[in-house]
């Protein structure tokens, strides 16, 4: 079964998404149903879905910038827009983040989400694959540790690894007890906590060289994780 989140902030369309996916033979769960764009971020770091299904238009934060973070945080989840904007302008950005289908809610169908579904359950059946050992997860993990500064998308270390992104994330959970994501979240962040302590780096550099390109994300998830901003963290621990 494949864990399918859903983020969408109007009733009768998180309705309609949630009975579709229900009364589909495909071999879907729905395990989030949410409405809050900072939320579902922020339960995807935690638990990475296998689809995300989205709306653009979001509160907390948009629906571009939830598959931007989630992008950049290295989740190769696979991606379905569901929105009422329907310019190109629009339709190309979010093709930039590698999105499997973009519908448009004024004119969507139960047959067109279905279908739209189906194609993205193809993509993710996995191929077979070689024997498993643990050297490849240490070249991924020795790999993260010396190229932090850098995307790290998931597909790029499934490529490493010689597997599919797919089998690679199944992998990685198995082998490491933590997510992809969720790895790669939480190496960036002591990697910022060592540069903070040793050197008398800007945050924004810090930032940089651990992975971040937003300045102000990096600040939200360091404060998240231990409670203070770069700045106070710093100056709580050098004095």
């Amino acid at each position: 079964m494949y864990n399918v989140m859903v983020v969408e902030d109007e009733f009768l369309v998180r309705t309609g998404i949630k009975e579709s996916l229900a009364s589909s033979s495909l071999p879907l769960r729905l395990s989030d149903l949410m409405t809050d764009g900072l939320k579902a971020y922020e339960e995807i770091i935690k638990s990475p879905p296998d689809i995300l299904i989205t709306d653009l238009r979001l509160p907390g934060i948009d629906g571009m910038e939830l598959i931007r973070r989630t992008r950049e945080a290295g989740c190769n989840c696979k991606i379905l827009v569901i929105s009422c904007l329907e310019d190109f302008e629009t339709q190309q950005k979010a093709m930039t983040f590698q999105i499997s289908g973009y519908l448009f809610k004024a004119t969507m169908t139960a047959q067109e989400l279905n279908s739209a579904m189906k194609h993205i359950v193809q993509e993710l059946e996995p191929l077979p694959e070689k024997d498993i050992s643990r050297p490849e997860i240490k070249r991924v993990l020795e790999y993260i540790n010396d190229h932090l500064d850098e995307p790290l998308h998931l597909q790029a270390m499934a490529d490493i690894a010689g597997f599919s992104a797919n089998y690679f994330s199944n992998l990685f959970t198995s082998e490491c007890g933590i997510s992809y994501v969720a790895y790669l979240s939480h190496v960036r962040l002591e990697r910022a906590r060592e540069l903070l302590l040793g050197l008398n780096m800007p945050v924004q550099e810090v930032a940089i060289a651990c992975g971040f390109k937003d300045e102000s994300y990096f600040r939200r998830c360091f404060k998240a994780k231990y409670g203070l901003s770069p700045g106070k963290w710093r100056r709580k621990h050098t004095k």
